[in-house]
């Protein structure tokens, strides 16, 4: 056992098998941690004068994990965010990329805070308090916090629109076009790695492509990535990846899909369309890469069903159109009969998700009023069983009781228990990493890859089904995730950063469910972050090791 040191100390870690992270074999290693860094790594066994040692007995060792697609931007700036986000250590999450799905909660300028505010509650924890307007004052109140692990963000495009268009429905205007160019410039000298679209949120759903080109010509500039939620997985899944690939071509900027999926048991086998399409875009010479959730569910917001015309103005004229009896039956229509079409900027539609995937399928997991809280965890279909109503009176109900703020778990992503053949070509595609994308705020019922996705990716998918061997596992959630950002860690060598993950290859695995998700995983042993020891066989010693991560700095 080795207790917390400080980070002038030096430690040796002894006998463990070293996987660095590139996806090779594991040698027989043991490291020396220098303050924030390794400083060697040498056969194992070798004498070296340390402060102290830790026996890693044959345990793993491998690079701290990195989340490539986190929604921790309102934990991370609340008072308790180090136990909001201690699951995420628990499971050797030592890196999270924030930003991502144009959801953000900055820039935040007085005037469009409370747009913003409703726009983005899916990712701000109660009693979080906007002190800042800019992207630069948001990263700076990020630095002058205790961070519980490393942060690295890009600009989220929801946020930069709404700051200079507000609720305002259809393509930006030349002016304000202009304007948010200048607010994602400032954002990437504040030190953002790119930028995030969600295409299936308001505001970002009102872009056409001719807009969010503009901005990947900012990004193009610095070398940064486009992290992207495609405009829809299910029907117009084939014309969404028609349009990511069409901003890369015309601006030359890295894609990245994010979590590449199809949505909609009848729509599953499109994923091999669209993988089939990055792979020759790639041959042409588009640079692209996706990351892949590792479950058939995944949680966002419930506002996501709704028609766009009817976020029009922001959630508050949504829930005015809810209390109209016939704009009420108008969405109902829609939500139930309306087929997506291209393009869906104007008074298009590209996801369906009700018609993809049905009512059964989705599941309330937090509402902000507390009213509804029997019908959290249970499907939409099963709650309106229960109290002789519609599934959508029921949505009804808790988005108007909650003021839009409603979090909700999605079923029949790319495939299902049973039926996992899309799930793994897209998981174990050469191209593909990890993300976890799951909201952690301290309330309600949470998805368990908040507490163990990344073991689940080890135990799970790479020891049980076998589907990667163990070093290509850890590549995708290490390396391979850090390099596409552009984030120097994920590597673990003489001269890295000291973010380590000691974990048990026979017993690494998530043990939550979607009932009881909560549950630590097991066989992660020991965490390191900064060099600073913040796990110790399952309890958590530090909150405050992490450090904010800056391009260009």
């Amino acid at each position: 056992m080795v207790c917390a040191m400080p980070t002038t100390k030096t430690l040796q870690i002894r006998n463990a098998r070293l996987y660095d992270g590139d996806g090779v074999q594991p040698v027989s290693a043991d490291l020396v941690v220098s303050g924030s860094r390794v400083a060697a790594v040498l056969p194992a066994g070798s004498p070296v004068a340390t402060d102290a040692t830790l026996d890693a007995d044959g345990l793993c060792a491998a690079p701290g994990f990195v989340d490539i697609h986190s929604h921790s931007d309102g934990a991370l700036a609340h008072p308790a965010a180090a136990e909001l986000l201690e699951p995420f250590l628990l499971q050797g999450i030592t890196t999270q990329i924030i930003g991502n799905c144009g959801l953000g909660v900055a820039p935040a300028p007085r005037h469009r805070r409370a747009d913003l505010a409703a726009f983005m509650a899916l990712i701000i924890p109660p009693g979080m308090d906007f002190i800042w307007e800019t992207f630069d004052e948001y990263m700076e109140t990020l630095e002058r916090n205790p961070l519980p692990l490393n942060v690295a963000a890009l600009a989220p495009h929801g946020s930069l629109r709404c700051a200079v268009s507000g609720t305002e429905p259809g393509p930006a205007k030349e002016a304000n076009l202009d304007a948010m160019a200048q607010e994602l410039r400032a954002a990437l000298a504040a030190g953002a790695f790119g930028l995030s679209a969600g295409l299936i949120y308001p505001p970002g759903m009102w872009a056409d492509t001719d807009e969010l080109v503009v901005l990947c010509d900012e990004v193009a500039a610095v070398d940064g990535v486009f992290g992207c939620h495609v405009r829809g997985s299910s029907e117009l899944a084939l014309d969404a990846e028609r349009e990511l690939l069409e901003i890369g071509t015309r601006t030359g900027v890295r894609l990245q899909h994010s979590h590449h999926e199809a949505f909609g048991p009848g729509y599953w086998h499109l994923a091999h369309e669209t993988l089939r399409m990055e792979d020759e875009a790639r041959a042409q010479g588009i640079d692209i890469a996706s990351d892949v959730v590792p479950y058939h569910a995944v949680n966002t917001t419930l506002l996501a069903v709704f028609p766009p015309w009817s976020l029009a103005g922001g959630v508050g004229e949504l829930c005015n159109r809810l209390a109209d009896p016939a704009q009420l039956a108008r969405i109902d229509d829609e939500i139930h009969n309306r087929v997506p079409t291209w393009p869906p900027w104007h008074d298009g539609w590209a996801h369906n998700l009700v018609r993809a995937g049905g009512w059964d399928n989705i599941v309330p997991l937090h509402a902000r009023s507390e009213s509804h809280g029997g019908w959290l965890g249970r499907s939409l279909t099963d709650t309106a069983a229960a109290e002789s109503k519609s599934p959508l009176a029921c949505a009804v109900e808790l988005i108007a009781a909650s003021e839009g703020d409603v979090m909700a778990r999605y079923h029949g992503i790319s495939g299902a228990p049973g039926d996992e053949g899309t799930l793994r070509e897209l998981l174990v595609h050469e191209h593909h990493s990890i993300g976890v994308d799951v909201i952690l705020k301290g309330e309600g019922v949470a998805h368990p890859g908040g507490f163990g996705a990344m073991p689940r990716v080890l135990g799970h998918y790479a020891r049980e089904a076998g589907w990667l061997d163990l070093g290509k596992a850890i590549r995708k959630i290490t390396s391979m995730p850090a390099a596409r950002i552009g984030v120097p860690r994920g590597r673990l060598g003489a001269g890295t950063a000291a973010d380590i993950v000691l974990f048990d290859p026979d017993t690494v695995d998530e043990r939550g469910t979607y009932s009881r998700p909560d549950r630590r995983p097991g066989g992660i042993e020991h965490v390191f972050i900064n060099g600073t020891h913040v796990v110790d066989r399952g309890q958590l010693l530090r909150r405050d090791a992490g450090q904010l991560l800056r391009r260009g700095a």
